[in-house]
């Protein structure tokens, strides 16, 4: 705007009202904000109705002040507006975003006005009517605020592109997969989901690299859900991943594509990486290669892959086999012992005996395999148990009592959920003292089921843990909520992971989250601050801080003080229940308020300031 740079701020008062008019009106188009706001204002105090066009212009000024004194002089001049579009530019520029959310497409234009601004409240507010009054014209605005430097400004765009679900915003949604809040990482793939298109499928396939587990798992489930066949070769990669979690998903992913995916002509293009993943760092990972191998009827090339090492040596087969046997490889140890049974010679027999300790569970299924073809028999009880807990006869080798401890505690190791549950429920029944210690360690086994059993053959036994990290542990799988808060800051870490691992069952995670909310301990806060970004967990970690800072305020270190009286709000996801999927899906995000955690603490610093 261009004016006389001299203009001061403050419009003096002149006695000539024609030349206050002028002034005035002159100061409107001043290059400073400054002065616009004070000319802007000084037509309202003076009821300077001749300037009422003028305060209209002005609700487009590109300062969301500025507009603020217009569109407040307009009222105080009586000014009504004569349409939907002024109405909305109006109730804008006096932030009531409820009154312009509700009259829709019309109120867009002056919501990007303040878009375009710097106050980071505002542009959240008005991010949120946007995204509320939804449709065509608010596209092109989110795709571009999901470039936002602030990170829940992108969660919010996002959000809303998810109610969109317009094919437009695959491109930049696309884009987010290398984000570096997970919060926005983690929405994105829920506005892909909305979308669901045969075009997200390489989008979200690049969610299968994703630094987390769970957005790795989340991508691989998705991709089972678009139903596009074009998807089977990244799920055969993410059925190699590191997580046994996103493993399974994928897995589930490629059945649900195809009944028959294992036969497709992508799988057969699969095997080379398969053959490489073989000689992965990590063992899981070289299983799960092999299994898939097998999978695709490519046994064979396996075989020959692994056994090209051993292959060279100028020996007969049993001794090839027998070295095989000795491999590091899971896979290979397994084939040989299949072929040693298919040989048939009983001179194999104590080494195929040996093999029944083996410490994987498939190996030791071949050694028995090969054992039934030999027409082995036990000799004596040991062999008896092994026998008995290699083919899961439970109740069997429980009858053996302290012999069976050992064999037992070797298959908790499977990979198998059922077996090692199942094992360890038998070593609770027989109650050897010896079995305290490997059961102990089964309650950080990453999977629910086990854990809770492992904690009743504890109970069952009367066993007393040695630490709180024991007690802890032990507590939250028996539901005793009251041990776990004694435990105080030893039992967030545990508390959280289970939270965040079973969200989608409400009887046990509400438990868990009241109890965490109801810790009172203030060595704890530290470890909670680590999770106040987390958006499953946030809303519980707000609680639990204010708890500790309304009874143990006192106990709180001053660098933990100073970081939670510069906290900002934080975001809750919410989920609901989805029949379609049945299961629990994210259906929002929520601001929770940090105002009381803030005060408090910052009350605390200046008492002991």
């Amino acid at each position: 705007m261009q004016s006389d740079k001299s203009t001061k701020a403050k419009v003096s008062p002149s006695s000539d009202v024609a030349d206050i008019y002028a002034t005035l009106a002159e100061a409107l188009t001043h290059d400073d904000a400054s002065v616009r706001e004070s000319a802007a204002r000084e037509f309202g105090e003076r009821k300077e109705k001749r300037g009422i066009n003028l305060l209209v212009e002005l609700l487009t000024d590109d300062s969301s002040k500025v507009r603020f004194e217009a569109a407040t002089a307009l009222n105080e001049l009586g000014w009504r507006p004569a349409n939907d579009l002024l109405q909305a530019r109006h109730a804008v520029a006096l932030h009531q975003f409820q009154a312009a959310a509700k009259l829709g497409e019309v109120a867009v234009e002056p919501l990007l006005l303040i878009m375009a601004e710097g106050d980071i409240g505002l542009r959240m507010a008005a991010l949120e009517t946007l995204a509320y009054i939804g449709g065509t014209k608010v596209l092109q605005p989110l795709c571009e605020v999901i470039s936002d430097s602030n990170p829940h400004m992108r969660a919010v765009a996002v959000q809303a592109l998810c109610t969109l679900a317009a094919p437009q915003a695959i491109e930049p949604l696309a884009k987010l997969s290398r984000d570096p809040s997970w919060e926005v990482r983690s929405v994105a793939l829920d506005a892909l989901e909305a979308i669901n298109l045969p075009a997200c499928v390489a989008p979200v396939s690049r969610f299968l690299k994703d630094e987390t587990a769970d957005l790795r798992m989340r991508a691989a489930e998705l991709l089972g859900r678009l139903g596009e066949r074009t998807a089977i070769t990244p799920l055969i990669a993410a059925a190699l991943d590191v997580n046994s979690a996103v493993r399974d998903t994928a897995l589930v992913s490629l059945n649900k594509l195809d009944s028959a995916w294992e036969k497709s002509d992508y799988a057969k293009q699969a095997t080379r990486d398969l053959l490489d993943a073989l000689k992965h760092e990590e063992s899981d990972v070289q299983k799960a290669a092999a299994d898939l191998l097998r999978t695709i009827g490519q046994t064979p090339a396996m075989n020959s892959f692994l056994t090209a090492e051993v292959g060279a040596i100028p020996q007969g087969p049993m001794a090839v086999l027998a070295h095989g046997l000795k491999s590091t490889n899971r896979d290979l140890r397994q084939a040989s012992a299949e072929a040693l049974g298919q040989l048939g010679d009983q001179a194999a027999i104590p080494m195929m005996v040996k093999m029944l300790r083996d410490e994987d569970q498939f190996v030791r299924e071949a050694a028995m395999y090969a054992l039934n073809l030999l027409n082995w028999k036990p000799a004596n009880d040991t062999d008896l148990v092994l026998r008995a807990v290699v083919l899961q006869q439970w109740e069997t080798a429980v009858l053996f009592d302290a012999l069976a401890v050992e064999p037992l505690v070797m298959v908790l190791e499977s990979e198998n959920v059922d077996v090692c549950r199942a094992a360890v429920e038998s070593l609770g029944k027989i109650g050897h003292k010896r079995a305290e210690e490997p059961l102990s360690v089964m309650l950080g086994h990453y999977h629910k089921s086990v854990r809770t059993a492992a904690a009743h053959a504890l109970r069952l036994m009367g066993w007393q843990p040695n630490d709180a990290r024991d007690f802890a542990l032990l507590a939250i799988e028996l539901g005793d909520w009251e041990t776990v808060k004694m435990q105080g800051e030893i039992a967030v870490a545990p508390l959280i992971t289970q939270i965040k691992e079973h969200y989608h069952t409400p009887e046990f995670a509400n438990d868990a989250m009241a109890a965490l909310a109801e810790i009172s301990d203030p060595r704890a806060v530290s470890t909670l601050l680590s999770y106040t970004r987390d958006g499953q967990i946030a809303e519980t970690v707000m609680q639990a801080l204010e708890n500790i800072m309304d009874q143990a305020a006192g106990g709180i270190e001053v660098a933990d003080l100073k970081t939670l009286a510069a906290l900002n709000n934080l975001v809750q996801f919410r989920y609901a229940f989805d029949p379609k999927y049945g299961a629990y899906v994210r259906s929002g995000l929520q601001e929770v308020d940090s105002s009381k955690l803030k005060k408090l603490a910052g009350q605390e610093l200046a008492r002991r300031s």
